[in-house]
């Protein structure tokens, strides 16, 4: 099926001199342009209607009726620009043939349709398929587009469908009420009565026999009626095997009750509102357990969007939707979440906007809860600053370093630097290896790596070579902490004899790369 299928096309009849005036015209046609009725058309000032509608491509229908009143063409297909009742121009999709009546008159034929509404009903259509196949892939079973006629004619069917049913060579086409059993075909064909009549969803069941080496099968429908075809309904349906479901699963009755069930453990929040009002008309379980409101409370639209954020977020959320198309990615933004009792959640908001089969646009929200993970980000925050501040404070020596990348420097205290004799400057992001004579950074580097395995404190004797080149005996105690930067050592120092000269003179040496350590302590 296609847009040209559910769309009814605007008809008018023109003679087939020069003149074009317009015989004919149906109620389509004087809906597309803006009239009323026949009499606010008023055919009578309207000797050159067809010029008059097609004024702006005038030329390219003159050209296209030319090919069709010489018999080079029988029809002919294109698209034009026409005029409204209000002067404004809407592009519409036009076919035009010839034909002859009773009377020998020769009259062409015109087929008008609205072309951003035949857009529109072909990306519904198409959301539709995707839906179905979505579906079909979720549930495990098929989807199918069913006439509601007497014989409940299938219209299309997906392969899942098929693999099914299993029907002998039946598909669209064919009668689905032929496929259930005789003492279930009443009962199937008035629940879909019922939901035609009530506009609303249907859920039934019925035993399909079973084919030779197989058992027989539960087969469970659900559908909704999305538009007509010949005047008929033709719901949306899907097929699915719940028969190991039924025996495993006795607890649950119907699908619905199971979806509703894997909702509630869902962690992720979902809300739908619409776009021209921005009210909202659906939400699950987690939702409704994050706001506090109980489903009857959040049902009827009596909600906004705004009555869940703060103002301004609020606003500048609506002014992303407003901005977005439906094809565009969803986007993701941090907002704020009150509830019922005021609380308030930090949240990860996941909108996109999606179009409804009447053609009304909403916008859908998922949403996760964040708040532990900005606790958990300010706790650290708070850390830090303590650290620094007890760094600051505190007349021990005290250096931090990142475990990685042979522990750069991250941070000193005032006593550190006074030990060390280098300036603050120098010490900003200092390999910390070059603090230590070169024979003791392996023994240095495998008590680091015990302290990253275990995150116990360790203590060892070493040697801290000055700026100077003086080497101080120092006692060094040291703690690895996970911080914003990433895994951390502390390191404390405390002075334990002289400070010894070093026994070569003139500007003492680096240390030397450790053949084998780096790439040990990166790993």
């Amino acid at each position: 099926m296609n847009g040209f299928e559910v769309i009814p096309p605007a008809i008018f009849v023109s003679k087939e001199d020069v003149s074009l005036q317009i015989c004919y015209a149906n109620e389509a046609f004087y809906r597309l342009l803006g009239y009323r009725d026949r009499e606010d058309f008023d055919l009578t000032n309207h000797a050159s209607a067809v010029s008059a509608i097609y004024r702006p491509d005038l030329v390219k229908v003159l050209l296209a009726l030319g090919q069709v009143k010489q018999g080079a063409e029988h029809s002919f297909s294109a698209d034009f620009r026409a005029v409204t009742r209000s002067h404004s121009q809407k592009w519409v999709h036009a076919e035009g043939s010839l034909m002859v009546n009773n009377n020998e008159e020769r009259r062409i034929v015109f087929a008008l349709y609205d072309l951003e509404r035949l857009e529109r009903e072909q990306r519904r259509l198409q959301q539709m398929r995707n839906a179905n196949e979505m579906v079909e892939r979720l549930l495990g079973g098929g989807a199918a587009r069913i006439k509601f006629d007497k014989q409940m004619t299938l219209l299309e069917v997906s392969e899942g469908w098929s693999r099914l049913m299993k029907p002998p060579g039946e598909r669209a086409g064919a009668s689905m009420l032929a496929l259930i059993p005789e003492a279930d075909r009443e009962r199937v064909y008035d629940a879909f009565a019922s939901a035609y009549n009530a506009g609303r969803m249907l859920e039934v069941c019925f035993i399909k026999p079973a084919l030779p080496g197989e058992q027989d099968r539960l087969i469970q429908i659900q559908a909704g009626c999305v538009g007509d075809s010949e005047g008929y309904p033709v719901f949306s349906a899907v097929f699915k095997d719940i028969t190991r479901e039924t025996e495993k699963e006795k607890e649950f009755e119907s699908l619905g009750q199971r979806l509703r069930h894997l909702n509630s453990l869902l962690p992720c929040g979902y809300s739908l509102y619409t776009l021209e009002d921005n009210l909202l008309i659906e939400s699950n379980s987690a939702f409704q357990a994050m706001t506090e409101y109980q489903a009857s409370e959040l049902a009827g639209g009596a909600f906004s969007r705004s009555a869940f954020m703060k103002a301004e977020e609020a606003e500048r959320l609506y002014r992303q939707v407003s901005s977005m198309r439906l094809e565009d990615s969803p986007v993701t933004m941090e907002c704020s979440l009150f509830s019922k009792s005021g609380a308030e959640l930090k949240v990860r908001a996941q909108i996109s906007r999606i179009e409804d089969p009447q053609g009304r646009s909403l916008y859908q929200i998922m949403e996760q809860d964040v708040s532990r993970e900005r606790r958990a980000e300010a706790q650290c925050a708070q850390l830090e600053q303590k650290m620094a501040l007890m760094d600051e404070l505190t007349d021990q020596p005290m250096v931090r370093m990142l475990l990685n990348e042979r522990m750069k420097i991250s941070g000193t205290n005032p006593a550190f630097v006074r030990m060390s004799g280098y300036a603050p400057e120098e010490l900003g992001g200092m390999d910390g290896f070059k603090l230590f004579p070169a024979e003791e950074i392996t023994r240095i580097m495998q008590a680091c790596k015990q302290c990253m395995q275990d995150g116990q404190i360790f203590e060892m004797e070493c040697r801290l070579k000055k700026a100077d080149g003086i080497f101080q005996p120092v006692l060094m105690k040291a703690k690895s902490m996970i911080l914003s930067q990433g895994l951390e050592l502390f390191v404390a120092l405390t002075a334990m004899a002289e400070p010894e000269q070093e026994q070569e003179e003139g500007k003492p040496s680096e240390a030397p790369e450790p053949e084998g350590e780096q790439t040990e302590m990166e790993s």
